[in-house]
This record gives structure tokens, C-alpha cells and sequence, in this order.
């Protein structure tokens, strides 16, 4: 579960919604030095990124906004709300009409917003029987949403219902509370779902205006993974395009500003467990050191029941099932975290044992096996994540939002590979910085000062 959570912090991977059917394609002999990633600009000037993949007679779609929880302003949730909201009837059709349609052609359609964008996302058939009318419902979907008032208190109840059951998480309780005190008023200082109180104060209005500044041909980007050919693709994107209609693109937002000190915060909530995170503001997603801090986390808690953390915590200590620690970079700079969840009554231990072991590593690095055995791992499991169209587009997606290199793929392996046991500790001491900490603990009692 530790391990889940962390992932669940990234954008980079996991923290992506993509509508997925229920049977994950994979092709066994694909591998990451086979994505070719083609680029061009459709006549409106819409980014356009897409991946031939004939294996399967699947297409992928995916249209990106720079609209995540970052832009929600007062109103948090808004962005959530928004995306939650634009299969629930267009101007023409109900939000029954929408999913019957789409259930007709076995077309799936996904939207949601993580911390610093919004996707819209269709998987179909390629057989035109299936894509065509999958594909002008998507459009529909996409570009003529009308909000209506009659969904609007519905969907505000479901996600205020999801808002109370994530207060009963403590992992849920613990995120939250970690990029509240990290963030503070900083444009990820708040739920991605918002409050209970912000959600119940969002006008419908307000999304309305949400939809009509950022789902615009300006600030988006499209995304297309499959077994079309570039005509195809081209066609696909220049339709996109020319319904979405006419804005500019969201403002960069401002990098976050690191704490200069850091603080220690207890939630109390009735569970067996303390849950732990700790951490500091770390990198932006294009960090130019992103790979020595990749191998580097590695092995102080990346590598599965082998990394520093894993062995002093859990395999000498047995004060946690699990520890890890990984970076979950964001556009403005996200967070380094160590998490784990141990008994009340150990929690001072475990947090003294992991801050230790963070100090002891950024004062002697990696040694050359540890590097060795980081690198291995790292390489050996990356064709993984490229196995489905779903891991390539979700990998693209990335790509194209944080103007990663159009061979990222390709390169993967050189790139961990040219990592040193040198650049590795140098980009690690720079970033990660135990004075500025922010420690929160999350269970019945506090075992942790």
C-alpha cells in the first residue's frame, strides 16, 4: 500500500487518467528503443505527438490541457470538478444518450486532472464501424459540454462523498497534509478534489468559465497511440484541432518556493498504524539532473526489498512492512518523499532510523555495486511501462506536457546508464535537504515529537 502511495504522488507515471478497456494489451516483444515518436503541428498550431503501433487494432487518444488543480485559484476542486463534469450532456445529447453510444461501439472516454493538467481520453476500435462514431462523440463530448444544472448538485454530492471517505485514508490524510504544509498558499498547496467546504461554495458558473479559459486550441496538446498510419493521425489531429475552439495558452506557473525550515505535524485519526511522510520541495519534471536523481533514489528507496531504507527499517529494525522514498516531480517543482507505516510506539524509531539513513547516504553517495544494481533494475524494468499502448501513452503524454526530448524512450537506458556514482551524490545533496523536512505523522497516537 506504501508503495502504491507513492506512485500515486507522481504525475510522471501513475497519476495520469486514461480511459483503459478491461484487457491490457501487451506485445511481449516491443521494446522502449522501438518508440518512434512522430511530431508535428496541425494547421491551428495544436501540438500533435503520436506512436504506430499496428500490432492491435486499438487507437489511443488523448487531448491534454494545462489546466490542472494548479489553476483552481480560490475555488479548489475546480479543475476535478470541471473534467468530472463534461461527459454529463451536451448541447444535443444526455449523459445517458453519451454513454449508451459509446458502450454501442465498445469506445471507452476518460477525463480527470491531476496537480497540473486536465486529459480527456478515448480508447476505440480502429475498424471505422467502431472509430468513426466513437471518435464525432468524443468531439461532441469534448467540445460542446453544456454543464448542466441538473447534473451539477449530483456529481458536487459524489465528490464531497469521496472527499469524506478519503479523510478515513491515512495515507489520503497524510498526502494532504504533507502538500498543505509544504505548499502552503503556493498553487499545490491544496487537494486536488478541493474541501468540502470549497467544492459546496463552487457556483456552476464557475466551471462554465474554467471549461471556456483553458480547454482551448491554445493550451492543448494531443496525444495519439495506435495502429493508425500517419495519415490517419494527421486527420485525427487536424479534427481535434479545428473543434477545439480559439485561447491562449495558461500562464507558467511559478516555481515553488522552498520552507527554510521544516516543521513536524501530527493528525490523529483512529487507526492501528501511524502513517509517515517526510520530505522537502525538490525538482520540476524536465530537471536537467533527472536521471542521476532517478539512480540515486534507487538505491536509498526505490529498489524493491533491497534499497538502504528498505534494509535499515525493515529487514535490521522490522519496524514497517514497507519504506520507500522517490521524487514526484510536477511542472513547478515537486516533492522528495520517504513514507512508511509502522506502530505508534515505534514511529520515533523509524523516523530516526530514516532520517540517519538519508543523512549516512548524502554524505557517502552510492557505492559502485549499489549504482550497478540500481542501473540494472531500472533498465531491466522500463520495458514494462512501454509494454501497452496504455504505458506508451500515458509515457508520451509526459513527454509532450514537460517538453521532455522526442527520443526520451530511445534514450532511457543510455541516459540511467551514463549516471556515476559522482553526479549521482552531487544532484542528491542538492535537492534533498533533511533541514527543510516536513515531517507529518497520521495515527491514534503520537509516537514522534
Amino acid at each position: 500500500m506504501v508503495k502504491q502511495f507513492i506512485k500515486k504522488l507522481s504525475t510522471n507515471l501513475s497519476f495520469v487518467f486514461i480511459c483503459t478497456l478491461s484487457i491490457v494489451f501487451v506485445t511481449p516483444t516491443f521494446s522502449a528503443s522501438g518508440v518512434e515518436i512522430q511530431k508535428w503541428q496541425t494547421s491551428q498550431g495544436v501540438p500533435v505527438y503520436f506512436v504506430e503501433r499496428p500490432e492491435i487494432p486499438m487507437m489511443d487518444i488523448a487531448v491534454v490541457f494545462s489546466a490542472g488543480s494548479a489553476r483552481d485559484d480560490k475555488n479548489w476542486g475546480l479543475a476535478s470538478f470541471t473534467s468530472t463534469m463534461l461527459d454529463e450532456g451536451t448541447t444535443t445529447k444526455s449523459s445517458i444518450d453519451i454513454a449508451r453510444e459509446f458502450d454501442q461501439v465498445g469506445a471507452q472516454m476518460s477525463a480527470g486532472a491531476d496537480r497540473d493538467m486536465t486529459m480527456v481520453s478515448l480508447r476505440s476500435l480502429t475498424d471505422s464501424v467502431y472509430f468513426t462514431p466513437a471518435f464525432h462523440l468524443f468531439l461532441d463530448v469534448l467540445t460542446n459540454p453544456c454543464f448542466p444544472s441538473s447534473s451539477f448538485v449530483r456529481v458536487q454530492n459524489q465528490t464531497l462523498d469521496v472527499i469524506r471517505q478519503n479523510r478515513q485514508d491515512p495515507s489520503n490524510v497524510a498526502q494532504e497534509t504533507f502538500f498543505k504544509n509544504l505548499y502552503s498558499d503556493q498553487p499545490y498547496g491544496h487537494p486536488i478534489l478541493g474541501t468540502e467546504e470549497t467544492v459546496k461554495a463552487i457556483p456552476l458558473a464557475a466551471l462554465k468559465e474554467f471549461y471556456k479559459k483553458y480547454y482551448v486550441r491554445g493550451n492543448a496538446l494531443v496525444v495519439l497511440v495506435g495502429a493508425f498510419n500517419s495519415k490517419q493521425a494527421h486527420d485525427v489531429g487536424e479534427k481535434i484541432a479545428s473543434s477545439l475552439h480559439a485561447g491562449k495558452a495558461a500562464p507558467l506557473l511559478p516555481m515553488a518556493q522552498q520552507q527554510e525550515k521544516g516543521k513536524n505535524i501530527f493528525v490523529t485519526m483512529p487507526v492501528t498504524q501511524n502513517t509517515v511522510m517526510m520530505g522537502n520541495v525538490a525538482i520540476s519534471r524536465n530537471d536537467p539532473n533527472y536521471f542521476n536523481l532517478l539512480v540515486a533514489n534507487h538505491v536509498l528507496g526505490g529498489l524493491p526489498m533491497t534499497s538502504l531504507l528498505f534494509n535499515e527499517v525493515r529487514n535490521k529494525e522490522g519496524l514497517a512492512y514497507a519504506v520507500y522514498s522517490g521524487f514526484a516531480p510536477l511542472q513547478a517543482k515537486g516533492p522528495f518523499v520517504v513514507m512508511l507505516q509502522t506502530r505508534a510506539t515505534k514511529t520515533a524509531q523509524a523516523i530516526h532510523i530514516a532520517r540517519t539513513t538519508v543523512k549516512k547516504y548524502l554524505n557517502r553517495g552510492p557505492t559502485r555495486e549499489e549504482l550497478q544494481d540500481a542501473k540494472l533494475n531500472l533498465v531491466g524494468g522500463f520495458p514494462l511501462k512501454v509494454a501497452s499502448n496504455h504505458g506508451v501513452l500515458t509515457n508520451v503524454i509526459n513527454i509532450a506536457f514537460y517538453q521532455l526530448p522526442l527520443n526520451y524512450l530511445q534514450t532511457y537506458t543510455t541516459n540511467v546508464s551514463k549516471v556515476t556514482a559522482r553526479s549521482a551524490k552531487k544532484a542528491f545533496d542538492h535537492v534533498v535537504q533533511l533541514s527543510r523536512f516536513n515531517t507529518i505523522e497520521v495515527g491514534a497516537q503520537q509516537g514522534h515529537g
